[in-house]
């Protein structure tokens, strides 16, 4: 079941899919749980293709599954001895399920409704922290979830991570912390969105939590 000639296997393909019952039987096979992406798969573009862009190699089955909020399939790998702390480009599966999505860049197909978006994302999270993915991992860019989901003003996924322990003034590469992310707001084309600047209730809820540091200026 591990064969990867393609670039990926069987267990990538089926997260890819959302197909629980092919995960189910691949890891009951003795399918390898924490295999890397080692190609991305060609496919039109902008189309409603099925495909694992290369902007996804070195994602194994549970960074994806979290990637595309598949709690119930993260629960699964994480039973059948995926690895949790396993990160692409220093992102964490938390990190994923922040910036990923339900449509899996798969063009023309509807979207979830923000709120189910949104149970779908801390289900997402909470899975990710219980099979224990680091909740104060940074990536890269030396940014922790917390600076992800300030700067997407997820108040709900914020409660969550400080909740399970995650720390409020972590300053990243720029000497960033969330609190700061949050003051400035969105950057770049986001900021077309929000015009307004900043993002108060999520600088409120910082800090009452306990957040302080409001780090270098974006």
């Amino acid at each position: 079941p591990d064969a990867a000639d393609a670039g990926y296997t069987a267990l990538h393909a089926a997260v890819l899919r959302g197909d629980l019952e092919l995960v189910t039987a691949l890891l009951a096979h003795g399918a390898d749980p924490s295999p890397q992406l080692i190609r991305g798969t060609p496919a039109r573009r902008v189309s409603a293709d099925w495909r694992l862009g290369h902007n996804m190699i070195g994602a194994t089955p549970f960074w994806l599954a979290a990637r595309f909020r598949e709690p119930a399939i993260m629960r699964v790998l994480a039973e059948g001895g995926a690895d949790p702390l396993a990160s692409k480009g220093g992102a964490t599966a938390v990190m994923a399920a922040l910036q990923g999505g339900t449509t899996r860049g798969r063009f023309g197909i509807p979207r979830a409704d923000r709120t189910e978006e949104g149970r779908l994302t801390i289900a997402a999270v909470e899975q990710a922290l219980e099979a224990g993915a680091d909740v104060d991992g940074t990536n890269d860019g030396g940014d922790t979830a917390m600076h992800i989901a300030a700067s997407r003003g997820l108040d709900d996924v914020i409660a969550l991570l400080a909740a399970r322990g995650a720390t409020l003034d972590v300053r990243n590469e720029r000497g960033q912390t969330p609190l700061g992310v949050a003051i400035a707001g969105p950057q770049g084309v986001a900021a077309l969105y929000n015009p307004g600047g900043g993002r108060p209730s999520t600088v409120a809820l910082l800090r009452e939590l306990g957040a302080t540091d409001e780090g270098t200026p974006r």
